[in-house]
């Protein structure tokens, strides 16, 4: 009888998990030690890309900053609609503007969150290049292209 993993009532996108299949923590043969080496390596990585990961962060805070205000902008002007008052002018021309302001910091984060990944990936890519030239031609001769050509990709 093989142990198997019972689905938790929490929600979870584990297929195996939710299929009742075995589920193992790590696979066998694993080397703890080089999977530390790899967390360090990626970190390593990361550290190259903390502007644009900043300026992400920071564009998706100013637009929650900005959001807010709107919020606060359309909880004014609600009262004033349900009583049939008249509307401040200026109340709705900032709330439209934040409305507008909030799309453009969303896109300006998008953007830096795109080329910060980019920038990542190129970097890793050619690192792990170097390391496949450092190798050399018969370290490659003897493993499959495609094998080769995933770890690049």
């Amino acid at each position: 009888m093989t142990d198997t993993v019972q689905p938790t009532p929490l929600a979870t996108t584990d297929t195996a998990a939710l299929s009742g299949a075995p589920v193992a923590s790590r696979p066998q043969g694993v080397d703890r030690g080089a999977e530390r080496r790899r967390a360090k390596w990626l970190v390593e990585r990361a550290g190259q890309a903390r502007g644009g990961m900043a300026l992400t962060l920071g564009l998706g805070y100013a637009s929650g900053l900005v959001a807010v205000a709107q919020a606060w902008m359309i909880a004014g002007l609600i009262p004033a609609l349900i009583a049939g008052d008249d509307l401040d002018a200026a109340l709705i021309w900032m709330a439209g503007l934040a409305v507008l302001v909030r799309v453009a910091l969303g896109a300006a984060s998008e953007v830096a969150g795109v080329r910060t990944g980019q920038k990542v990936t190129a970097a890793v890519r050619a690192d792990v290049l170097s390391a496949l030239a450092a190798l050399g031609p018969s370290w490659l001769a003897e493993r499959r292209s495609g094998e080769v050509v995933s770890t690049v990709i």
